[in-house]
């Protein structure tokens, strides 16, 4: 359903399902991420515990974007490498942990 899905829709809804139903491999090792949609609020996900939260907890990784340009990386209209390029997206935190959430969501975008 590409497109269609909002930011809140996919942390509320599509997440958690996703986080319940993938591999144990394919989320392994990325810890507690930050998402930081500026004024539209701020989602804390732990991959390893397969959880979404709005409670904060201190992140191994922050993801800073508009929740339109997430959903764009999300559902694969926009690319990791171009949002970085392009200042939509910023990331900060360990590389190996980034370069994990990065084929995570790339597994994510084919299921939503």
């Amino acid at each position: 359903m590409p497109y269609t899905t909002t930011a809140p829709q996919f942390f509320s809804a599509a997440l958690p399902k996703l986080l319940g139903a993938a591999p144990a491999a394919s989320v392994s090792g990325i810890g507690v991420v930050e998402f930081d949609l500026g004024k539209n609020g701020i989602y804390w996900v732990d991959f390893d515990a397969r959880s979404v939260s709005r409670t904060a907890r201190p992140p191994n990784c922050i993801v800073r974007a508009t929740p339109a340009d997430l959903m764009a990386v999300i559902e694969g209209r926009m690319s990791v490498g171009d949002g970085l390029l392009t200042k939509r997206l910023a990331l900060s935190g360990e590389a190996s942990r980034l370069a994990r959430l990065a084929e995570c969501l790339a597994l994510f975008k084919t299921e939503i």
